[in-house]
């Protein structure tokens, strides 16, 4: 796992006059509009970070090949949210961020154009190496995704925190509850929804959630020990 902070504020990169000075170039050529030109001059920092982050995930990838476990590796590219210094198209573009698969073994490419959550990336790997590597996966597990699925999902849950203290966004199938208030999705788009019957329903599972979370938040335990023992049991029969 790579962290990396750079494209976050203060937006502090190495050899920072190198890289705006491509991002000057970039803005003085004719590769871009009048009005992409006004709204990149409005947001120089963000973008010269943004160029250093793009030939740094090239470096990664280029050293990363001379390794021998590179062609059986699978890379999973994200974000935790957006750059909220840069104006946001809508409440849910804060959490609008890549997500990224690559790996050698991949013999063409796709994009899916689906809502999904970093909850979701576990699912999918797991079941990626039990189908493929017959890896024993226990059959109760305590995450709260479900997969990255490519196609809508009217039972989407999502809870997302806007800080590591606000816990008030909530995505549930084509919903958005922000603050009490809720939205209809539409992409990146929202509509402010006066629907009573839906935002009871969208909050009642959202103060399930929060219940739920602060049960695991008081007691330390994400289930019953028997459970865990009754797995070790089936797949380790010393134990």
């Amino acid at each position: 796992i790579i962290l990396t902070l750079s494209t976050h504020n203060p937006f502090l990169i190495n050899n920072a006059a190198y890289y705006e000075k491509m991002y000057t170039k970039r803005v003085n050529s004719d590769e871009i509009s009048n009005d992409q030109k006004k709204w990149a001059l409005n947001n120089k920092k963000q973008l010269v970070s943004v160029l250093n982050l793009d030939d740094a995930l090239k470096n990664f990838f280029k050293n990363y090949e001379k390794r021998e476990d590179f062609k059986n590796t699978i890379f999973i590219v994200t974000g935790d949210h957006s750059m909220p210094e840069i104006t946001l198209q809508s409440k849910i573009d804060r959490y609008h961020v890549p997500l990224i698969i690559y790996s050698p073994l991949l013999n063409k490419t796709k994009r899916f154009k689906n809502i999904v959550s970093h909850f979701d990336v576990a699912p999918s790997i797991l079941a990626y190496y039990r189908e493929n590597y017959k890896i024993t996966t226990p059959s109760t597990v305590s995450w709260i995704g479900t997969g990255l699925w490519d196609k809508p999902r009217l039972d989407l849950k999502i809870p997302l925190m806007q800080s590591k203290n606000q816990l008030i966004d909530y995505v549930y199938g084509k919903y958005h509850l922000q603050d009490n208030n809720l939205l209809l999705l539409k992409n990146l788009e929202e509509d402010i929804l006066k629907d009573e019957t839906a935002f009871k329903k969208v909050d009642e599972s959202f103060k399930q959630y929060k219940s739920t979370n602060a049960q695991f938040y008081s007691s330390k335990k994400v289930m019953p020990d028997s459970v865990v023992v009754n797995f070790l049991k089936k797949t380790h029969p010393k134990f």
